[in-house]
């Protein structure tokens, strides 16, 4: 509203407003009896009525009595008054009188008999997407058509204001009033800012520069910003509007109006056939155009919007292109530099990470081939053994156990051990299965004895450990203690440890330690 902060508070702050008085049962109000109220905004009602002297009926706007002895109030009255007088357009409203009684100023103008734009977008009569959705291709193209017809006759309207130094600022669909023919009429500028060299050395007190003026949702990200205008600002706020009438919705919404400021000068809109598909591809092109965050990617003018728009009624080709990717992305970037410098360091560090992640993938499947590898070739050496009967056992090392388990080399410089099994059949399928439990008892074993140690498996065909056991070669070690043991190699040293198959959850092995002889005594 251009008010300084403690304005503000006075005015928010006051009890309801009222509208202008008159008199008890008394309609007239200088040269005009009063009608109904056709409409009430935050400093401004607006009333039919009928100018006696002409009889004519007119449109009556006056300032709110609390507002009339406000300064900047009249003085923004007086502005809209003036630049609506300035323009002759058939697309605007025309001012018919500018005046003041007893000390209220008003201004009286054409009365269009209908309704707003923002009415006709809500009801669906000019909205591309309606409630119902079986709409034909017939009526959709013609519902199409009359919203591109309104849009354009505004353009240039909106266009016609522009050659006369004129910026209206406050473009939305409530400030579009459409007659009974359907023809749309801008109005409402009282938030008008005047161009030119003038302009430029003395701004006026009730548009004062770095204000923002307006209604966010229709801004411009430089008018939201409170930057500088030109007529680039407009051309986005009809943008705006195109977009609401092809999608039913706004481009941009949030819940407080610092968010929604903050959408407007960084965030994309979604392209209109996005949220619609029913939008055409030229329709949604030359909208998104309008849309442009930088004010010189949109159209030059509104009128050059205005003739893209005909265009398209003639089925003839648009001037507008549509914004690829990569130069998408350079804008975005541009607006976003830290944001732009955050995700790249993610890509990078993803870069990175993908290239590790594929080098570990190579790895594991070399790993996977040498596996599959060694696992043949001890199935063939296995397979061999079992198939030829002067072959009792199959020594299989703790290298080649590794290989099968997938585990570091063994030191060859490690404590070997051998694991000794009794296997009646599927011999290369045990041997697989023990190639883990080996390597976990490797490192059991390599804890406890505080040095390396590698076990081999030993697999003995059935028949000959049984030989082995009825011949009395073989001790059983489960069957006696480590003292009987040794006392039996030590009368017997061919005698082989064995272990007999049986059903317990528990086994132990022993080992003969290596100490060092002791030093002699100085």
């Amino acid at each position: 509203m251009g008010l300084c902060q403690a304005c503000l508070f006075d005015y928010a702050t006051r009890p309801g407003e009222a509208v202008p008085p008159l008199a008890a049962g008394e309609r007239n109000f200088a040269d005009y009896t009063l009608g109904r109220q056709l409409g009430r905004g935050g400093m401004g009602v607006v009333y039919e009525a009928v100018q006696i002297s002409l009889r004519r009926p007119v449109a009556l706007k006056m300032i709110l009595d609390a507002e009339a002895t406000s300064p900047t109030a009249r003085r923004r009255f007086t502005l809209e008054a003036e630049t609506a007088a300035s323009l002759d357009h058939p697309h605007i409203v025309p001012i018919y009188e500018i005046g003041e009684h007893q000390g209220q100023p008003f201004l009286s103008m054409k009365l269009i008999v209908g309704e707003n734009l923002r009415k006709k977008i809500a009801s669906g009569d000019l909205c591309l997407a309606p409630r119902e959705n079986g709409m034909s291709r017939v009526n959709l193209r013609e519902r199409a058509m009359s919203i591109v017809r309104v849009m354009a006759s505004i353009a240039r309207a909106v266009h016609h204001a522009h050659n006369k130094d004129v910026l209206h600022r406050d473009l939305k669909p409530a400030n579009i009033l459409l007659d009974a023919q359907g023809q749309p009429h801008l109005t409402d500028f009282g938030l008008a800012k005047i161009l030119g060299p003038a302009a430029e050395t003395s701004p006026s007190p009730a548009t004062g520069s770095g204000i923002a003026l307006g209604t966010p949702s229709y801004m411009s990200p430089e008018q939201a910003a409170g930057q500088r205008l030109t007529p680039a600002s407009d051309v986005y706020s009809l943008g705006t509007i195109l977009y609401e009438m092809l999608t039913g919705t706004l481009p941009f919404k949030a819940g407080t109006l610092l968010e929604l400021l903050r959408l407007i000068a960084e965030q994309e809109p979604k392209a209109p056939s996005a949220i619609n598909p029913r939008v055409d591809k030229d329709l949604d092109t030359l909208c998104i155009k309008c849309l442009e965050k930088d004010p010189g990617a949109r159209y030059p003018t509104a009128e050059a919007l205005a003739e893209d728009l005909e265009h398209w009624l003639k089925s003839e080709p648009i001037s507008a292109r549509r914004v690829g990717l990569l130069p998408r992305t350079g804008r975005w970037v541009r607006r976003n530099p830290l944001g732009a410098g955050l995700i790249a360091s993610l890509c990078v560090g993803l870069a990175v990470s993908m290239t590790l992640l594929l080098f570990q993938l190579r790895d594991r499947e070399r790993r996977g081939a040498e596996v599959r590898w060694v696992t043949k070739i001890i199935e063939q050496h296995i397979d061999n053994a079992w198939t030829n009967d002067s072959v009792e056992m199959v020594v299989i090392s703790s290298r080649d156990l590794a290989a099968l388990d997938d585990r570091p080399i063994p030191s060859p410089n490690a404590l070997t051990l051998t694991f000794a099994l009794n296997i009646p059949d599927n011999p290369a399928l045990i041997a697989t299965a023990y190639a883990r439990f080996l390597g976990e008892l490797d490192e059991r074993m390599t804890r406890e004895l505080k040095r390396p140690v590698n076990f081999d498996l030993q697999l003995y065909k059935a028949r000959s450990w049984e030989a082995l056991i009825g011949a009395r070669k073989g001790a059983d070690l489960q069957g006696m203690t480590f003292l009987t043991y040794v006392r039996l190699k030590e009368t017997s040293p061919d005698i082989q440890p064995v272990v007999v198959e049986r059903h317990r959850i528990q086994g132990a092995i022993y080992a003969r330690s290596q100490r060092p002889p002791a030093k002699p005594e100085a």
